[in-house]
């Protein structure tokens, strides 16, 4: 699924295709790009020039690049979109420098028919600290890159999906990011209260968002509400294209500029380097047990609830067993009798002197099913802990398809989003749903 063309080539093998045969003000390393794959491509061209130069995407819906550069050999960066059509394309960067002006070409091939195309979305990680000495505020990159990558692994093992986070490259200015896909955003306050970033109308922190519909936005901070993971904003779909479980909305143009709240995903960065003991440390086996507070799996899970997923477990408030997340293929639990045997395992091993000999640690990874009343073994990863927490089942993957191929607000090339002609300037009142995903912990202490 990762896709990427990489065109290097050393200074004395350039392309002398400058805009003035007599006299090129600059050299590229390629200027023409033909057979790029329909799932789009992250593309390098080196410039040699005389002087400054800027850069401008002709099409700028699947076209982005890095904006401007400094005399001497540097580089742009190009990131091809998906391509939905059948027909190929082709579209037009122009570089220009000193008066002079060089176009390159990209021609992209068309999605074949019986085909799904592979969406690659850019993300990039807003990291807000305020001791930037402080990795567990100001989270290292590497750490940032691995969670990035065990994501894209547990998608990629899905069948169905066809889905890769890329890392953007730019930032809404064109300006190339030094650590790709972060921003690293000094704050004022630390920890930060994540249900009022969340779920309040504010303008302190909109300005964080790049627009939703080029980036997936997360943001990195310290919680204020400690037991808390992550929340996410649930998609929005449009209502000639409805999906059971969404808010619906009229085919329109949403913009950022329209948005009075925040539509990102929040994870507690406390989370990413460490983790508190867990109650049944020694009795579960520890690769298992890491998996319930990861935040690779955190990730994932709230990705999920992005792209349209909701919990497996039934979230009615009137029915313990209902079927609310809209998925035959899931299994409905009672989570409440869930949790209350698990918290007995808990408060057992203080007082049983056999426990160790007792507890069989298979047993907290298993469920009852409300309706079939059938014993299973839990590995959705939209489920909470105790669980395997590696899969997703072909239905859940036809809903984030869905949201991918209809939904505003979410990157990457849609069925109807070029037949839209209808936009309203500044804020609308948009509906706004969240998912609050909490860290297991004891129901009494």
């Amino acid at each position: 699924m990762n896709t990427k063309l990489i065109y290097i080539f050393s200074l004395l093998c350039l392309l002398l295709s400058g805009c003035n045969d007599d006299d090129p003000v600059f050299n590229l390393s390629q200027q023409d790009f033909t057979e790029i794959p329909c799932e789009g491509s992250d593309l390098t061209v080196y410039v040699e020039s005389e002087g400054a130069w800027s850069a401008k995407s002709m099409d700028e819906s699947w076209i982005t690049v890095t904006d401007r550069g400094l005399a001497g050999r540097t580089e742009l960066l190009v990131q091809i979109g998906g391509n939905l059509d059948a027909e190929s394309r082709t579209g037009r960067v122009v570089i220009s420098s000193n008066g002079s002006e060089c176009t390159l070409t990209f021609t992209q091939k068309g999605k074949p028919a019986e085909e799904e195309l592979a969406y690659r979305i850019p993300l990039v990680f807003h990291v807000l600290y305020a001791n930037p000495s402080d990795d567990v505020q100001n989270i290292p990159s590497d750490y940032i890159y691995q969670i990035l990558d065990n994501v894209n692994y547990l998608y990629d093992i899905q069948e169905n999906i066809k889905l890769e986070f890329i890392p953007a490259i730019v930032d809404p200015s064109g300006n190339k990011l030094s650590e790709p896909g972060i921003n690293r955003v000094k704050w004022v306050e630390s920890p930060i209260d994540p249900t009022v970033l969340m779920q309040d109308d504010n303008t302190e922190y909109l300005h964080l968002l790049w627009d939703p519909n080029k980036y997936v936005n997360v943001l990195l901070y310290n919680f204020s509400i400690e037991n808390i993971l992550g929340i996410s904003t649930f998609p929005l779909t449009p209502k000639s294209h409805p999906l059971d479980g969404t808010e619906q909305v009229e085919d329109m143009n949403i913009s950022l500029e329209n948005l009075t709240k925040m539509r990102c995903v929040s994870l507690n960065s406390m989370w990413i380097l460490y983790s508190s003991r867990d109650y049944l440390t020694g009795y579960i086996p520890a690769e298992l047990l890491a998996l319930q507070s990861n935040p690779s799996i955190t990730l994932a899970h709230e990705l999920g609830h992005y792209f349209g997923l909701r919990h497996v477990f039934s979230e009615s408030s009137t029915s313990a067993c209902a079927d609310t997340d809209y998925c035959a293929d899931t299994y409905s639990y009672d989570k409440n009798v869930y949790d209350y045997e698990v918290q007995y395992y808990w408060e057992e091993k203080d007082f049983n002197p056999n426990f160790a000999n007792e507890f069989k640690w298979q047993d907290v990874f298993k469920r009852t099913s409300c309706k079939e009343g059938i014993e299973f073994t839990s590995t959705n990863l939209m489920d909470y802990a105790y669980g395997y927490l590696n899969e997703f089942t072909p239905q859940q993957c036809a809903r984030m398809r869905h949201v991918l191929n209809y939904s505003p607000l979410i990157p990457g090339p849609k069925q109807t989003r070029s037949g839209l002609t209808r936009s309203v300037q500044g804020p609308i009142d948009l509906p706004h749903e969240v998912a609050i995903c909490k860290r297991i912990q004891p129901l009494h202490k």
